[in-house]
């Protein structure tokens, strides 16, 4: 139940000039093949270009190095990382 940032770079056009700026398309985000909720997705903060994505991990999933995780933005999928859940 815990949140992860993600930081990746492609997420496209933003959707306000603010100071945590927004993409303007929803993007999705996948543990395996089971739709986590994206909590933000937007420029992070200090660095040029880079994007941040804070996600929920859902509680109760047992612990595991094999996790796949993605995301998606308007139809186009990202590659697919392992990322390690305790």
């Amino acid at each position: 139940g815990q949140a992860m940032a993600v930081f990746g770079t492609g997420l496209g056009a933003l959707a306000g000039s603010e100071a945590l700026s927004r993409v303007r398309q929803a993007v999705k985000a996948y543990l395996g093949e089971v739709e986590i909720p994206v909590l933000f997705a937007g420029l992070a903060p200090g660095l040029t270009g880079i994007y941040q994505i804070n996600v929920q991990v859902p509680a109760g999933i047992p612990p595991s190095s094999d996790y796949l995780f993605s995301l998606e933005e308007g139809g186009m999928g990202s590659n697919r990382v392992a990322i390690a859940v305790q």
